[in-house]
């Protein structure tokens, strides 16, 4: 099995296009819609995941709040977040929050992967 991504949209289409784009790579993929339920389980599975992509604008707790909840919990750990947003503001306080790639919306497929591919070991 692959190198563990775990998304976090709550487009469903985004979701889908960007699971089976990685699963379809070999990447092991696990999806949620909402902020308060990815942050429980990046809470309760520490190191689970090699990669997160992160949609900014959340229903239930804001992907800047993820983030800044992450930064907390594991802020020596070194892995790919990926904010994920059309909102350039937002994209810039993730980058102050320390993510490690922004992706504004819509993004190219091409992209995603290459960041993956070089990042996700």
């Amino acid at each position: 099995m692959g190198q563990r991504i775990f998304i976090v949209d709550d487009d469903r289409e985004v979701r889908s296009l960007l699971q089976s784009l990685l699963e379809g790579e070999g990447y092991a993929v696990d999806t949620t819609c909402d902020g308060q339920s990815a942050w429980e389980r990046l809470e309760s599975q520490p190191g689970a995941y090699e990669a997160v992509f992160l949609d900014l604008h959340l229903p239930r707790m804001t992907g800047l709040q993820v983030i800044s909840a992450l930064r907390q919990q594991e802020a020596d750990r070194v892995w790919l977040l990926v904010a994920m947003s059309a909102d350039r503001e937002a994209l810039q306080q993730a980058a102050a929050l320390g993510v490690s790639h922004a992706l504004e919306k819509p993004f190219d497929l091409e992209a995603v992967l290459e960041l993956v591919s070089t990042r996700v070991v």
